[in-house]
């Protein structure tokens, strides 16, 4: 019986209680056989027979379209599978994606350990017997900035990365060796001025350890954070963890060094300023005992940390 909309297949077009029946027809043409439905095989959870049948089957009636449709939706689901790592199948459509997850790692699983590249860390392993207890762990491979050479120190390479800009990692170099040359200079015109032999032998000559002291010097204790409690926020004084406090140290330096007056250059204004911070002294201890002058005026709030 042909509808409105087409045959219907699941009709019968003799009416009930009538005696005669009729004989399908063999060359009818079944939705299921018509050309180009042939089911692809599953190479994807996408084309499975349960979304295939609920989305991807192709219809009598505008067959070129529900065609092109179908090919869309399947090349766009073969195209989300590839990029997101998606592990649970899907048996109609759309469903949500509790396990829809990005990769935690790239190359090496999360058992795998840190690499110990410095010798003089391998040597206390060595002497105290811990090496024993590394044999059977892998470790990852060190990192191309990772050498044990002694031109290399992590703090430098640090502060190096925290002063360079738009990725001008060389640039920044130049001017941390500059930055270097200038104390050097200045704490050797000290040195050589220097008539008392006590004075004369604490002077630091080594632009390194300069560096390192005054890093060392202007590590903050605590600092602020807002916690919202009653519809307002509250600056509560909390610790500080010793990578973060480096880290409020070396960026303190860099911002110091961006609003100083243009007329003095970047490296001759670091390099005074690291001789003075070493001495506790400048612009960047200033700023770590404000911070902690807060973090005491705001002592009354501490306890909004734990509750």
């Amino acid at each position: 019986m042909c509808g409105l909309w087409g045959w219907d297949s699941g009709t019968s077009s003799v009416p009930a209680g009538s005696k005669e029946e009729t004989k399908p027809d063999k060359n009818e043409v079944k939705p299921q056989e018509t050309q180009g439905s042939k089911r692809p095989l599953p190479n994807s959870f996408f084309q499975t027979d349960d979304y295939y049948d609920q989305f991807c089957k192709p219809s009598l009636y505008f067959p070129s379209i529900q065609k092109s449709r179908c090919r869309l939706q399947k090349l766009t689901m073969a195209l989300f599978a590839k990029y997101l790592r998606i592990s649970s199948t899907v048996k109609h459509g759309f469903q949500v994606f509790p396990q829809l997850t990005a990769a935690k790692y790239s190359v090496y699983p999360p058992h795998f350990a840190e690499p110990v590249y410095k010798k003089q860390e391998l040597d206390k392993l060595y002497e105290s017997g811990e090496i024993e207890n590394y044999k059977l762990i892998p470790f990852k491979a060190a990192r191309s900035n990772e050498t044990c050479s002694i031109f290399h120190d992590p703090i430098v390479a640090k502060f190096i990365n925290y002063m360079l800009l738009r990725g001008q990692k060389k640039l920044a170099r130049e001017v941390l060796e500059k930055t270097f040359e200038k104390i050097k200079k200045l704490q050797l015109e000290k040195y050589n001025r220097e008539a008392d032999l006590e004075i004369k032998a604490s002077i630091i000559v080594d632009p390194i350890v300069i560096l390192k002291k005054a890093v060392a010097n202007c590590r903050p204790l605590l600092k602020l954070t807002a916690v919202k409690r009653g519809g307002s926020f509250y600056q509560v004084p909390v610790p500080i963890t010793d990578k973060e406090s480096t880290f409020y140290a070396m960026r303190w330096f860099v911002q110091c060094g961006r609003e100083k007056d243009k007329s003095i250059s970047f490296a001759d204004f670091m390099a005074t300023e690291l001789i003075k911070a070493s001495n506790n002294d400048g612009k960047v201890v200033k700023k770590k005992l404000d911070l902690h002058k807060q973090c005491e005026a705001n002592r009354a709030y501490a306890h909004y940390r734990w509750s």
